[in-house]
């Protein structure tokens, strides 16, 4: 049965590329979650369970029984809440304001820009690898570049744009987001950074907090779940079993 997302895309009713408000957030500000820019739909956990299912089988080298698993994900509806609706929640949010750059001459600019991989590895373990904004579970690129190397390209593409990226890479890959952003002095260490999936990450763009009515993250402890490392603990056995892969081929 074709999902109601689905259904309701080929209706046209889910667009809001093009209109003056997002149909899941809604256009009173008093509604408005301040703990995301668009908080994802309670769906998104089955998503990613099914998701570490299918790792775990790649990683067995149970190939089939895992391509199985990835093609139950709801991969269209991942695509279209990231790029319809999460990356651009800002622009509804923020309305016809513009991001403010740094307005104190006494603090310049990080000269570290770049997160170094590193820092970026202490955020995601400290944060133990879940958005401090909606919450949802993340998993880091080298985890999803693994197991597209197992599954291959055509099952699990992980390419260069949204349309070439499979919906669990938009919507479940691990970033780190400047809290007070980089643009407007916000520092590159671990007291300015959390850990963001792509929807909150690009949905809070440039922003201070206070202009998209947004709560401060780091007020909220992060909430650890037992077992979760963000299937960080599957990297070796899929990079064994590419390994294997490619010397029978």
């Amino acid at each position: 049965m074709a999902s109601t997302w689905a259904r309701r895309e080929r209706e046209g009713r889910r667009m809001c590329r093009r209109k003056s408000e997002c149909e899941l957030l809604g256009n009173d500000p008093s509604e408005w979650s301040r703990a995301a820019p668009l908080p994802p739909p309670a769906w998104f956990n089955e998503a990613i369970d099914l998701f570490a299912a299918a790792v775990d089988l790649a990683s067995h080298g149970a190939l089939g029984p895992s391509q199985a698993a990835l093609s139950l994900i709801r991969n269209a509806d991942l695509r279209e809440f990231y790029v319809e609706h999460g990356q651009m929640s800002y622009r509804f949010r923020a309305g016809t304001r513009r991001p403010q750059k740094n307005l104190s001459e006494a603090v310049g600019l990080d000269p570290l820009k770049r997160i170094p991989g590193p820092l970026t590895s202490s955020v995601l373990e400290r944060d133990g690898y879940r958005c401090r904004f909606c919450g949802i579970r993340v998993v880091p690129k080298r985890v999803l570049v693994a197991f597209a190397s197992v599954v291959g390209p055509e099952a699990f593409p992980t390419g260069n744009s949204n349309a070439t990226r499979h919906g669990v890479v938009l919507a479940f890959r691990a970033n780190v987001d400047h809290v007070l952003p980089y643009r407007a002095g916000g520092r590159t260490n671990l007291e300015n950074l959390v850990t963001a999936c792509w929807s909150c990450n690009y949905g809070k763009n440039s922003f201070r907090l206070e202009e998209l009515g947004l709560d401060d993250p780091r007020t909220r402890a992060p909430e650890l779940i037992p077992g979760w490392f963000g299937l960080t603990e599957h990297v070796p056995d899929l990079r064994r079993v590419q390994r294997s892969l490619s010397q029978s081929a």
